[in-house]
């Protein structure tokens, strides 16, 4: 693509108006209709370009008849996909010289395992087939090498966050508890159970918790966000999508582990000596 100073080597995925087994869809997943002529880019290719809507780009083919010639931009999308462009195929092929230009073909193939494998086999014998995809091998490769691994690293960053949570509970909660010894000696000395005193120390707890969770999530939010937007390049954008589900699982994850920590403080006010502790130390 050329457009003055700008130039990008990218393709053109050309369809038919009625295609059904490839549907370009915006961020949103509304499908993207293919004009008759004229071309709907990205907004990536588009910024790297410098287009808009009603431009005319030049474009240079690869193949066939390989005189550049000038396609208008009808329409500019946001797409996960970064470099992007799509164009009515029949128009691309009286563009370029073609009766049908096609350099790949998409089949419906039967669910029944062996007439796909016989199909496969065939495929893979016809010499001018380059290469054969499997829909659903190429989905569950991308299942077992990108979701797991990302399964693991999610599941191992929850675990030390967690941990790392837990300890600073805990040792704010034990410092605490040792700075106001005398003060918890006092209550136990004039009738306060240890569950009562336990309990002080637990809506104590709750509040700091409740708020440094409240600051922190629209904190880590932020955060990643901004480790999305550093991966995104000229091929891809990586989306930023959050349940609602999610932040009430923080919330609870949040209480769980506050709940965990304040265990270890009823266990010290429970073996505490009050009487030890009100005792005046020259």
């Amino acid at each position: 693509f050329v457009n003055g100073a700008h130039r990008r080597k990218a393709g053109i995925t050309g369809l038919s108006h009625n295609a059904t087994l490839t549907v370009p869809r915006d961020q949103a997943g509304r499908r993207i209709h293919i004009p008759p002529t004229g071309l709907v880019i990205s907004r990536v290719l588009a910024e790297l370009l410098d287009l808009k809507v009603g431009d005319r780009v030049t474009m240079e083919p690869a193949k066939g008849d390989r005189r550049p010639f000038q396609l208008e931009v009808v329409e500019v999308t946001d797409s996960y996909m970064g470099q992007t462009a799509y164009a009515n195929i029949e128009h691309l092929s009286d563009l370029i010289g073609e009766a049908f230009a096609m350099n790949g073909a998409q089949l419906t193939a039967s669910r029944d395992a062996n007439l796909r494998d016989s199909l496969h086999r065939e495929l893979k014998q016809t010499a001018a087939v380059q290469s054969v995809i499997l829909r659903d091998q190429l989905i569950e490769h991308l299942v077992e090498t990108l979701l797991s691994t990302q399964g693991i690293f999610i599941t191992s960053l929850v675990s030390f966050a967690g941990i790392i949570f837990f300890g600073s509970m805990v040792n704010a909660s034990m410092v605490s508890l040792a700075e106001r010894q005398r003060e918890v000696a006092t209550l136990r000395a004039i009738g306060y159970s240890p569950w009562r005193v336990g309990g002080l120390f637990l809506r104590e707890n709750l509040v700091t918790n409740l708020a440094g969770t409240l600051v922190g999530l629209p904190v880590g939010y932020f955060l990643m966000w901004l480790t999305a937007m550093s991966y995104n390049n000229d091929l891809i954008r990586i989306p930023v999508i959050t349940d609602n589900w999610i932040w009430g699982v923080t919330l609870l994850l949040s209480l769980l582990f506050a709940l965990a920590a304040h265990a270890f403080v009823q266990w010290r006010i429970h073996r505490m000596d009050f009487v030890d502790a009100l005792k005046v130390k020259e």
